[in-house]
């Protein structure tokens, strides 16, 4: 009976070893999938304005932004019952680097090939006079892109680009690097402080709402300004956004790397 319950805890150590790689997967992979569709709704806007639908592409970027926040329930649910199952503070430093540097590259790479994701969404604007915004979304990924739009006027409007905006630059860095880093320091200190780890945790809520208000009160207004007046300055400031997520980015990495190594 003994050898019996023996392998019997074997047996359960292992299956709940394995829930705890899934779910450790699982979680990263919203938080990811948050940081990358932040990035890709960015130039919805660009692609309205070029597109003559600025409204649409501000309703697609409202869209994308809100979609990606549907993961953000989820993904605390899981990193709070991980946190609650017993992960250590290493176990969380090593989520957050790989986490943030995954997205980090992501993004990385979609702002260097940014023309792709404005090509994407002037396919999504022209669809939309035939198909619901779900099937658009899904048609576009396999469209050709000339048969939509005006290809060499998109190339001759997106080769306008100008140097980045340093105020925008900041405000998006400060608003990214809270969203970004917020919700993950919480929960680091909360398993440093485990008595007062609801505590910690309801602090991620104060992180994310304070890049929330940047982006709606700042950022997003001024963009929805010039996109109605000039729109040579609109490629600038959204690059401008972009490479301040990037440094949110880039700047949560090396906090977290801080720590890890302290």
């Amino acid at each position: 009976m003994s050898e019996l319950e023996g392998w019997l805890n074997i047996y359960l150590q292992e299956v709940k070893l394995i829930n705890a790689y899934f779910l450790y997967w699982l979680s990263m992979f919203f938080y990811i999938t948050m940081q990358v569709m932040e990035t890709i709704s960015l130039g919805a806007r660009v692609s309205g304005k070029f597109s003559g639908s600025s409204s649409l592409g501000v309703t697609l970027h409202q869209s994308f932004s809100t979609l990606s926040r549907i993961f953000l329930p989820v993904f605390l649910i899981i990193t709070a019952f991980l946190v609650e199952r017993g992960m250590s503070s290493q176990e969380l430093e090593k989520y957050a680097l790989t986490g943030v540097g995954l997205s980090f590259l992501i993004s990385l790479f979609l702002f260097i090939k940014i023309e792709l994701v404005y090509k994407y969404f002037s396919i999504v604007i022209s669809m939309l006079s035939k198909h619901s915004l779900p099937i658009a979304l899904i048609l576009a990924l396999f469209a050709k892109f000339s048969s939509y739009t005006d290809a060499d006027g998109f190339i001759n409007y997106t080769g306008s680009k100008k140097r980045p905006l340093p105020k925008i630059v900041l405000l998006s860095f400060l608003s990214y690097f809270l969203l970004s880093s917020g919700i993950l320091l919480s929960f680091l200190v909360a398993i440093h402080y485990p008595d007062y780890r609801l505590t910690a945790v309801q602090f991620s809520a104060l992180f994310h709402g304070a890049g929330v208000v940047i982006l709606a009160f700042y950022i997003n207004p001024s963009f929805s300004l010039i996109m109605d007046s000039n729109s040579s300055t609109l490629l600038s400031y959204s690059d401008s956004v972009l490479i301040g997520k990037l440094l949110g980015l880039l700047f949560t990495f090396l906090v977290f790397l801080i720590i890890y190594i302290l």
